[in-house]
Protein backbone atom coordinates (compact mmCIF):
# COMPACT_ATOMS: atom_id res chain seq x y z
CA UNK A 1 0.00 0.00 0.00
CA UNK A 2 1.50 3.53 -0.75
CA UNK A 3 1.52 5.97 1.58
CA UNK A 4 -1.57 8.15 2.13
CA UNK A 5 -0.73 12.02 2.09
CA UNK A 6 -2.43 14.86 4.33
CA UNK A 7 -4.30 14.38 7.92
CA UNK A 8 -7.83 13.27 8.76
CA UNK A 9 -10.04 16.27 9.06
CA UNK A 10 -13.00 17.63 11.43
CA UNK A 11 -15.20 15.23 9.32
CA UNK A 12 -13.35 12.25 9.17
CA UNK A 13 -12.88 12.66 12.84
CA UNK A 14 -16.51 12.33 13.42
CA UNK A 15 -16.85 9.42 11.37
CA UNK A 16 -13.96 7.50 13.28
CA UNK A 17 -15.87 8.59 16.31
CA UNK A 18 -19.21 6.87 15.24
CA UNK A 19 -16.91 4.03 14.14
CA UNK A 20 -15.43 4.11 18.04
CA UNK A 21 -18.87 3.98 19.37
CA UNK A 22 -20.13 1.20 17.37
CA UNK A 23 -18.08 -1.15 17.69
CA UNK A 24 -18.80 -2.20 21.28
CA UNK A 25 -22.51 -2.26 20.55
CA UNK A 26 -22.32 -4.90 17.84
CA UNK A 27 -23.06 -8.03 18.66
CA UNK A 28 -20.76 -10.77 18.38
CA UNK A 29 -22.88 -11.76 15.28
CA UNK A 30 -23.05 -8.53 13.16
CA UNK A 31 -18.63 -8.77 14.01
CA UNK A 32 -17.25 -5.85 15.57
CA UNK A 33 -13.77 -6.90 14.29
CA UNK A 34 -15.66 -6.08 10.13
CA UNK A 35 -15.67 -2.34 11.53
CA UNK A 36 -12.10 -1.73 13.29
CA UNK A 37 -9.61 -4.52 11.39
CA UNK A 38 -9.65 -2.56 7.98
CA UNK A 39 -8.57 1.05 9.74
CA UNK A 40 -6.19 -1.92 11.70
CA UNK A 41 -5.02 -3.18 8.18
CA UNK A 42 -4.34 0.59 6.54
CA UNK A 43 -0.70 0.14 9.00
CA UNK A 44 1.74 2.55 8.69
CA UNK A 45 1.60 3.68 5.00
CA UNK A 46 -2.13 5.75 6.93
CA UNK A 47 -0.43 5.88 9.98
CA UNK A 48 -2.77 9.26 11.29
CA UNK A 49 -5.68 7.85 9.95
CA UNK A 50 -5.04 4.62 12.28
CA UNK A 51 -4.04 6.90 15.17
CA UNK A 52 -7.03 9.04 14.97
CA UNK A 53 -9.01 5.76 15.59
CA UNK A 54 -7.23 5.10 18.41
CA UNK A 55 -7.96 8.89 20.26
CA UNK A 56 -12.18 8.30 19.66
CA UNK A 57 -11.57 4.43 20.80
CA UNK A 58 -10.20 5.60 24.14
CA UNK A 59 -12.97 8.16 25.18
CA UNK A 60 -16.26 7.59 23.23
CA UNK A 61 -15.84 3.91 22.44
CA UNK A 62 -14.90 3.05 26.41
CA UNK A 63 -18.11 5.28 27.03
CA UNK A 64 -20.21 3.27 24.76
CA UNK A 65 -19.11 0.04 25.85
CA UNK A 66 -21.81 -1.57 28.41
CA UNK A 67 -18.95 -2.53 31.14
CA UNK A 68 -15.51 -2.50 31.71
CA UNK A 69 -14.94 -5.97 30.43
CA UNK A 70 -16.93 -5.44 26.82
CA UNK A 71 -14.19 -3.35 26.46
CA UNK A 72 -11.52 -4.61 27.59
CA UNK A 73 -12.07 -7.56 25.21
CA UNK A 74 -12.22 -6.11 22.15
CA UNK A 75 -9.10 -3.88 23.01
CA UNK A 76 -7.37 -7.28 23.68
CA UNK A 77 -8.63 -8.45 19.99
CA UNK A 78 -7.24 -5.25 18.37
CA UNK A 79 -4.04 -5.68 20.16
CA UNK A 80 -3.30 -9.28 19.26
CA UNK A 81 -4.35 -8.61 15.06
CA UNK A 82 -1.54 -6.30 15.78
CA UNK A 83 0.69 -8.60 16.94
CA UNK A 84 0.81 -11.26 14.12
CA UNK A 85 -0.04 -8.61 11.29
CA UNK A 86 2.76 -7.75 8.91
CA UNK A 87 1.65 -4.19 8.50
CA UNK A 88 2.52 -3.78 12.28
CA UNK A 89 6.12 -5.39 12.02
CA UNK A 90 9.19 -2.94 12.80
CA UNK A 91 11.15 -4.64 10.92
CA UNK A 92 9.19 -3.41 7.62
CA UNK A 93 7.81 -0.23 8.76
CA UNK A 94 9.76 3.04 9.09
CA UNK A 95 9.52 3.60 13.36
CA UNK A 96 8.85 6.89 12.72
CA UNK A 97 5.64 6.10 11.53
CA UNK A 98 4.95 2.97 13.38
CA UNK A 99 5.48 4.38 17.14
CA UNK A 100 2.77 6.20 16.79
CA UNK A 101 0.45 3.84 15.83
CA UNK A 102 1.72 1.50 18.66
CA UNK A 103 1.41 3.93 21.09
CA UNK A 104 -2.02 4.20 20.41
CA UNK A 105 -2.97 0.89 20.21
CA UNK A 106 -2.10 0.54 23.64
CA UNK A 107 -3.47 3.31 25.65
CA UNK A 108 -0.67 5.65 26.46
CA UNK A 109 -2.02 8.77 24.54
CA UNK A 110 -3.19 10.26 27.86
CA UNK A 111 -2.85 14.05 26.16
CA UNK A 112 -5.98 12.52 24.33
CA UNK A 113 -8.16 10.60 26.98
CA UNK A 114 -8.03 9.66 30.56
CA UNK A 115 -8.02 6.09 30.44
CA UNK A 116 -4.33 5.55 32.50
CA UNK A 117 -6.23 7.55 34.87
CA UNK A 118 -9.35 4.84 35.87
CA UNK A 119 -8.31 2.83 38.41
CA UNK A 120 -11.55 0.62 37.40
CA UNK A 121 -9.30 -1.02 34.82
CA UNK A 122 -6.62 -2.34 36.98
CA UNK A 123 -7.27 -5.73 37.43
CA UNK A 124 -8.62 -6.15 34.00
CA UNK A 125 -5.32 -4.27 32.42
CA UNK A 126 -3.24 -7.00 35.16
CA UNK A 127 -4.96 -9.48 33.42
CA UNK A 128 -3.87 -8.40 29.76
CA UNK A 129 0.18 -8.77 31.32
CA UNK A 130 1.28 -11.93 28.92
CA UNK A 131 -0.43 -9.77 25.81
CA UNK A 132 1.72 -6.72 27.23
CA UNK A 133 4.57 -8.97 27.36
CA UNK A 134 4.58 -9.85 23.44
CA UNK A 135 4.14 -6.11 22.80
CA UNK A 136 7.35 -5.35 24.46
CA UNK A 137 9.24 -7.65 22.90
CA UNK A 138 7.92 -6.79 19.53
CA UNK A 139 7.67 -2.32 19.87
CA UNK A 140 9.19 -1.78 22.97
CA UNK A 141 12.63 -1.14 20.65
CA UNK A 142 10.78 2.34 19.74
CA UNK A 143 11.70 4.83 22.49
CA UNK A 144 8.42 6.50 22.12
CA UNK A 145 6.38 3.07 22.76
CA UNK A 146 8.91 2.51 25.76
CA UNK A 147 8.05 5.63 27.31
CA UNK A 148 4.65 5.64 26.66
CA UNK A 149 4.24 2.72 29.02
CA UNK A 150 6.92 4.26 31.43
CA UNK A 151 3.99 6.69 31.72
CA UNK A 152 1.03 4.59 31.49
CA UNK A 153 2.06 1.83 34.27
CA UNK A 154 3.01 4.10 37.08
CA UNK A 155 -0.64 5.14 36.72
CA UNK A 156 -3.82 3.78 38.00
CA UNK A 157 -5.35 1.78 35.16
CA UNK A 158 -1.53 0.11 34.39
CA UNK A 159 -1.00 -0.20 37.49
CA UNK A 160 -0.13 -4.39 37.69
CA UNK A 161 2.05 -3.97 34.65
CA UNK A 162 4.86 -2.05 37.26
CA UNK A 163 6.75 -4.94 38.48
CA UNK A 164 6.75 -7.09 35.20
CA UNK A 165 7.64 -3.91 33.17
CA UNK A 166 10.91 -3.87 34.79
CA UNK A 167 12.10 -7.33 32.80
CA UNK A 168 10.42 -6.05 29.80
CA UNK A 169 12.34 -2.84 29.60
CA UNK A 170 16.05 -4.21 30.91
CA UNK A 171 15.31 -6.26 27.60
CA UNK A 172 15.32 -3.76 25.46
CA UNK A 173 17.16 -0.24 27.11
CA UNK A 174 20.50 -1.60 26.16
CA UNK A 175 20.04 -1.78 22.64
CA UNK A 176 19.25 1.81 22.67
CA UNK A 177 21.91 4.38 21.49
CA UNK A 178 22.58 8.39 22.24
CA UNK A 179 19.92 9.20 19.44
CA UNK A 180 17.14 7.24 21.47
CA UNK A 181 17.20 8.78 24.76
CA UNK A 182 14.35 11.44 23.60
CA UNK A 183 10.63 11.53 23.98
CA UNK A 184 11.62 12.09 28.03
CA UNK A 185 12.58 8.41 27.88
CA UNK A 186 15.08 9.03 30.55
CA UNK A 187 13.24 11.12 33.16
CA UNK A 188 10.17 8.79 32.68
CA UNK A 189 12.28 5.62 33.47
CA UNK A 190 13.63 7.04 37.04
CA UNK A 191 10.05 8.26 37.69
CA UNK A 192 9.02 4.52 36.93
CA UNK A 193 11.73 2.90 39.26
CA UNK A 194 10.87 5.23 41.78
CA UNK A 195 7.73 4.06 41.23
CA UNK A 196 8.80 0.60 41.59
CA UNK A 197 11.34 0.54 44.04
CA UNK A 198 8.43 2.94 46.82
CA UNK A 199 5.34 0.21 45.59
CA UNK A 200 7.27 -3.32 45.41
CA UNK A 201 10.65 -2.70 46.79
CA UNK A 202 10.12 -6.06 49.03
CA UNK A 203 9.03 -8.21 46.20
CA UNK A 204 12.63 -6.64 43.75
CA UNK A 205 14.58 -7.61 46.86
CA UNK A 206 12.87 -11.13 47.14
CA UNK A 207 13.18 -12.02 43.75
CA UNK A 208 16.08 -12.72 41.91
CA UNK A 209 15.35 -11.81 38.20
CA UNK A 210 13.83 -8.50 38.78
CA UNK A 211 16.59 -7.42 41.59
CA UNK A 212 19.15 -7.73 38.59
CA UNK A 213 16.55 -6.27 36.26
CA UNK A 214 15.95 -3.46 38.45
CA UNK A 215 19.68 -2.59 38.82
CA UNK A 216 20.72 -2.75 35.46
CA UNK A 217 18.14 -0.07 34.33
CA UNK A 218 19.26 1.64 37.28
CA UNK A 219 23.04 1.89 36.04
CA UNK A 220 21.97 2.92 32.85
CA UNK A 221 20.21 6.05 33.83
CA UNK A 222 22.80 6.72 36.77
CA UNK A 223 25.83 6.49 34.23
CA UNK A 224 24.40 8.92 31.86
CA UNK A 225 24.89 11.42 34.58
CA UNK A 226 21.34 12.29 35.43
CA UNK A 227 21.20 14.10 39.69
CA UNK A 228 17.78 12.14 39.80
CA UNK A 229 19.13 8.79 38.82
CA UNK A 230 22.44 9.37 41.02
CA UNK A 231 20.12 9.97 44.18
CA UNK A 232 17.38 6.93 43.51
CA UNK A 233 20.73 4.94 43.73
CA UNK A 234 22.15 6.36 47.21
CA UNK A 235 18.57 5.26 48.20
CA UNK A 236 18.66 2.14 46.97
CA UNK A 237 22.21 1.80 48.32
CA UNK A 238 21.27 3.52 51.99
CA UNK A 239 18.34 1.11 52.21
CA UNK A 240 20.16 -1.86 51.78
CA UNK A 241 22.48 -0.97 54.07
CA UNK A 242 19.69 -0.34 56.71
Amino acid sequence: MSRVDGLPTEFDGSVWGVVARAIPCVTAQEDPRALWQPILDLGAPAHHWVERLFWYWFSDGLRAAAAPETFVALWRAMIEHALVSPRWDPTASPSYDLDDMVFGLLGFNSRMHSFAQNAAFADLVGGMEPLFARAAARWFAMPKVMTGFLVFAVEPAGAKLLLPGIGWLAAKVPSFDSYDWKYGLEENLIAFLHSCLERHSDEISATPALHVAFNALLRTVVSRGSHAAIALRDRVVGSAAA
